[in-house]
């Protein structure tokens, strides 16, 4: 048996239930995306591998993945947003050999908040602080010698 190479597929496997939880595509509910990932890291062939296998990143991730959904406390919905948080890492997809999906959940959340903020900090500003007055006095040194 083949620890590392069971830990890989069982990642793949779950970073592809999440993205089929996507808003996009919605093949599957929360509920049963929760109970799969529940059911992958709960399988006898999954828990021999992680007593095996070594403290690699990818056993980390695992673990993390099933210590998310091992939370009893949490809705299906912040399970799923919490497993994003694990598998849709840059150094994860790429010591699994994949790239991400280009519209992930996380990408469209991101740009959201970026947006806002920046719209927001606009509007603030724009309102808040009146326009510098320019001066020589308020010219960068270097500005100074140039000026004379």
């Amino acid at each position: 048996m083949n620890s590392d190479r069971i830990i890989v597929d069982a990642l793949k496997v779950a970073q592809n239930l999440l993205w089929q939880n996507l808003p996009s595509t919605r093949n599957l509910p929360d509920a049963a995306t929760v109970t799969r990932v529940r059911e992958l890291v709960r399988s006898p062939s999954i828990r021999l591998a992680l007593q095996c296998s070594s403290d690699t990143f990818l056993s980390f991730a695992l673990r993390a993945v099933e210590f998310v959904v091992a939370d009893q406390s949490l809705t299906d919905r912040q399970i799923i947003s919490r497993l994003w948080d694990v598998l849709d890492d840059s150094h994860l997809n790429q010591a699994l050999g994949s790239h991400r999906i280009p519209a992930s959940r996380s990408d469209h959340i991101q740009r959201d908040v970026d947006s806002m903020n920046f719209r927001s900090s606009i509007a603030v500003t724009s309102r808040a602080i009146p326009p510098p007055r320019r001066t020589i006095a308020s010219r960068p040194a270097c500005m100074h010698r140039l000026a004379r």
